[in-house]
């Protein structure tokens, strides 16, 4: 074999045989090597140039100590005939370290000899060669990675590892700069007149700087709003040489603008004012920059604005003279790190901006590969298909992962890919632990921090805005499903287990306005399947350790369950983005909009998944030991108008809740305290909420929302919802990304019931905890009718508030909530389908099925049954989906009904269910 060496690598490779590179050709250098190997040779030295030397990762750990190491310590490259364009090694661990969670390791390169005979190139030796370097960019990163750690043993380890090195062939060969001209005719002006002030400004540092104003007193922003010049921004013009006649004007807008100051780094609406020198023909712009200062923009900075180029106050210019082009500029960034070129075209006298947005100095040549190119099938494949889990391993989609290399990159900084190999290097963790870390560096949280990627995603391909991903336009338009495209409403759509977005994913649902018509108010509701019961006491002890482990990561990271973003596009071409914030144990949530057809075009609803790994709902009769009771997830969408009906404002008052056998369902005013010892054992403390029914107008039922505060009262609190808004969805008060879970929905009753009983208190607080006092939590409750499809209408809220007593809570070993049915289950279901109930006292057990006419088609007869719930496949009432003439039944509709029959009585109650085939 021969050998050729750079500084930092040793090529081996054949000249006769399969593994010879193909072609052999010597011409550019006539070095006596192969041009293939020398092409390979410059990616290889680029690439370490780029990822080590200037973005700051480890150096690669070298294989001086390993007994084959190539010859010496340098990185070894292996030119073969293989099946893959390239792949990476580690050695065995003679050198390299371990720990019980990472493991490093020296690499070594296999690269394909032959690339131009592989299918992508198309035998094209151009093609061949940007294969090649971004191959070997990609490779390299590898490399690096093993330097960090060579553990990949998670599937969102080894996304990030292949999505990375993927991201990593765009960084290197990223086709030389973003290029654009600057000083073409704006505004009504002339080129030469853009063209002669944009040099000025150039050559004397004027592209953006603030001076002091005073401004904390408001006397510049007065006069300015007045449409006046104070003489101090005359001033402050004088003091950098720029000279203003007296015929100036004042106008004032509002701008998108993005402040980076090292800790925000967020658009956000700004007002300015347009200083406009109609003697001089400029147009100068002024912005509050924080504190005492005003920031000056002239009209070059403003144009590098448009293009998404924001320059700090703290940036620099420094002008040569080139022998290629007549002026050449450097524009240092200091607060941003970054470098830009602006040069003078001979050929067109024009200005050209040259910046690849990435923040990583690597002057390259024009006309280099651009790896962007080489990413359409990863991204088509990826967007195509936005539901499949992002730490999928199964091929295309493992690449097209990089959108989420992106993300992070141009949301945050290119330098956070060092920092997550950082977190990295001390071992993975679960509910991708290393995310949590490295975003809680820049002040957010994965949850939230992966919705705005949501976001983003839909903002590509023709939605490119220019305002999210840099590339935006080359990216693919998110898929969204036929089947998810509304425009008549009310509209019900149910996704079951098999077809929901799996972990950590999204789907996209557009509802757009009937034609020619203008619904004055429009609702959206999500409803997912519920994380956890209403009443947790309906669990055994040991489920409900699990379940309150699963709500307190929901709390803290937002990791379980779903969230709904919602895009709001609107007919003068702007957009808002608002969240759906889900009830915590029910997982549902609804938003109202006003205008739709009128201001409002068209809405985008994103579901997401917002588990980790794969979804895991814990029922209540999940049994610890075997594991069953698990269910993989669910959800719901509806849209339609809000029901008209109205209820009176609620009343609440504390109740005693009888339990003893005689004497269920009994109420009892909490100043009636003779109970025997037995009951005190059984009887529970609840809340009784009454109302009155005041239009039940498309009323099918009553839903009952509470509120939990659990501060110290002040005479300023007001201890209600915010506004109607604030009782159809839960809360972010603290603007982390994060629902609250003090506002939940804890029962559904029907629409012609004026009361429920809430026995659930306390079960939202941490009662453990050493400050938890009793005395201090209070509730507020609100009632809100529903259509049939769910839809929430007019809510009406409680004017009181409600202390309510706290009773240590007792599992379902102590006591029932009374004879009840449950959610049958799976629900929709073919063919087979099992209901859940409770007995709070022995009984015959009946279950009668009805179609949606009202027709008996079957009854399930259970025979005697003790007192206790009856929750298990194994206890629950089973039927198998055919009628009582064993024919299947039919696609619908069908409704349960349970009857248990004692000596004293008979307790009847309803369910219904859905069979799909």
């Amino acid at each position: 074999p021969y050998r050729f060496e750079t500084p930092h690598f040793r090529l081996h490779y054949a000249m006769t045989g399969k593994h010879a590179p193909l072609p052999i050709d010597d011409f550019h250098p006539r070095n006596g090597v192969p041009d293939y190997v020398d092409l390979m040779a410059d990616a290889a030295e680029k690439s370490y140039r780029i990822q080590i030397w200037e973005m700051g990762f480890k150096p690669i750990i070298d294989d001086f100590w390993e007994y084959q190491n190539g010859g010496d310590k340098k990185q070894d490259i292996y030119l073969i005939k293989f099946g893959s364009l390239g792949l990476t090694v580690g050695e065995w661990y003679t050198s390299g370290r371990i720990t019980p969670k990472t493991s490093h390791r020296p690499p070594y390169y296999l690269m394909n000899s032959q690339i131009v005979a592989t299918s992508m190139t198309g035998g094209s030796k151009s093609e061949t060669n940007v294969y090649i370097e971004t191959t070997m960019a990609h490779e390299l990163f590898h490399g690096v990675q093993m330097t960090y750690n060579t553990d990949a043993s998670t599937g969102a380890v080894l996304m990030m590892l292949e999505s990375s090195a993927t991201w990593m062939e765009q960084i290197v060969y990223d086709a030389g700069r973003r290029v654009f001209p600057i000083g073409f005719n704006i505004n009504g002006l002339s080129e030469q007149r853009l063209k002669r002030q944009y040099v000025r400004d150039l050559n004397g540092n004027n592209l953006s700087w603030s001076f002091d104003s005073w401004f904390a007193d408001n006397l510049v922003q007065v006069q300015l709003d007045n449409q006046r010049v104070p003489a101090i921004v005359i001033s402050a013009f004088a003091e950098r040489d720029i000279v203003l006649s007296a015929d100036l004007s004042v106008g004032r807008d509002e701008i998108q603008f993005i402040k980076y100051n090292g800790e925000e780094a967020k658009p956000k609406k700004e007002k300015r004012w347009i200083l406009e020198d109609s003697t001089n023909q400029q147009k100068y712009y002024l912005l509050p920059n924080g504190g005492n200062k005003v920031r000056v923009w002239s009209e070059l900075a403003e144009e590098l604005r448009r293009n998404k180029i924001i320059l700090s106050e703290d940036t620099w210019v420094e002008h040569e003279n080139t022998a290629e082009t007549n002026t050449f500029w450097k524009i240092r960034d200091q607060v941003r790190k970054r470098n830009y070129w602006i040069k003078e075209n001979p050929e067109d006298e024009q200005l050209y901006f040259y910046e690849d947005l990435d923040g990583v100095t690597d002057i390259d040549p024009l006309g280099e590969a651009d790896g962007w190119n080489y990413f359409s099938r990863q991204l088509y494949e990826w967007f195509s298909v936005p539901d499949v889990q992002i730490d999928s391993k199964s091929g295309i989609h493992t690449y097209g992962n990089m959108i989420w290399i992106f993300f992070m990159t141009q949301y945050f900084e290119t330098d956070i890919m060092r920092k997550y190999l950082e977190t990295f290097s001390s071992g993975t963790q679960g509910d991708y632990g290393e995310f949590t870390q490295l975003f809680n560096q820049y002040g957010t949280n994965l949850a939230d921090t992966f919705k705005t990627f949501t976001v983003w995603n839909y903002f590509t391909g023709d939605r490119d805005d220019g305002r999210h991903y840099f590339n935006g336009h080359r990216i693919p338009t998110v898929f969204i499903e036929p089947t998810d495209i509304h425009q008549t409403y009310p509209t019900n759509v149910f996704i079951d287990r098999y077809t929901i977005p799996k972990h950590f994913s999204s789907r996209y649902i557009q509802f757009n306005p009937p034609v020619g018509e203008v619904i004055d108010q429009f609702a959206i509701k999500v409803d997912a399947l519920d994380l956890a019961p209403a009443d947790l006491s309906v669990m055994t002890e040991s489920t409900y350790k699990e379940v309150s482990r699963d709500l307190g990561r929901h709390s803290k990271t937002g990791l379980r369950g779903w969230a709904a973003k919602i895009i709001i596009e609107k007919s003068d071409g702007s957009y808002d983005v608002d969240e759906i914030f889900l009830y915590q144990k029910s997982q549902a949530g609804q938003l109202v909009v006003d205008g739709f057809g009128s201001d409002i075009r068209q809405l985008t609803l994103v579901v997401i998944n917002m588990r980790p790994q794969t979804e895991r709902v814990i029922l209540p009769y999940y049994n610890t030991e075997t594991k069953k009771g698990i269910h993989p997830g669910e959800f719901r969408y509806v849209a339609g108008k809000p029901p008209k009906g109205r209820l009176s404002k609620p009343t609440a008052r504390n109740i005693i809740l009888k339990r003893s056998p005689t004497t269920i369902g009994q109420l009892k005013s909490e100043s009636d305290n003779e109970r025997t010892s037995t009951q005190k054992t059984l009887d529970r403390e609840g809340v009784l909420i009454e109302w009155e029914l005041e239009d039940l107008s498309d009323v099918h039922r009553v839903a009952i929302i509470r509120k939990r505060y659990d501060h110290q009262l002040r005479q300023s609190d007001t201890p209600n919802f915010k506004d109607d808004a604030a009782v159809l969805r839960a809360s972010d008060k603290n603007g982390d990304g994060l629902a609250d879970d003090d506002v939940n929905m804890i029962g559904i009753v029907r629409a012609t019931d004026n009361r429920f009983i809430d026995v659930t208190a306390f079960q939202d607080v941490n009662v453990k905890s050493t400050k938890f006092n009793p005395n201090k939590v209070f509730y507020v409750y609100a009632v809100v009718p529903m259509d049939s499809n769910g839809i929430m209408g007019q809510p009406s809220i409680q004017v009181d508030k409600v202390f309510p007593k706290y009773q240590p809570m007792k599992h379902a070993e102590m006591y029932l909530a009374g004879t009840r049915v449950l959610q049958s289950y799976p629900n929709p279901f073919n063919p087979e389908v099992w209901i859940p109930f409770e007995l709070a006292e022995p009984a015959e057990v009946f279950v009668d099925i009805f179609d949606a006419g009202g027709q008996l088609i079957r009854t399930v007869v259970l025979g005697y049954k003790e007192r206790g719930r009856y929750y298990q496949p194994q206890k629950a009432a089973y039927w198998n989906g055919h009628t009582q003439e064993g024919e299947p039944a039919a696609s619908g509709v069908y409704f349960y009904v349970l009857r248990a029959s004692s000596s004293e009585k008979e307790v009847v109650d309803t369910g219904k269910m859905v069979i799909l085939k």
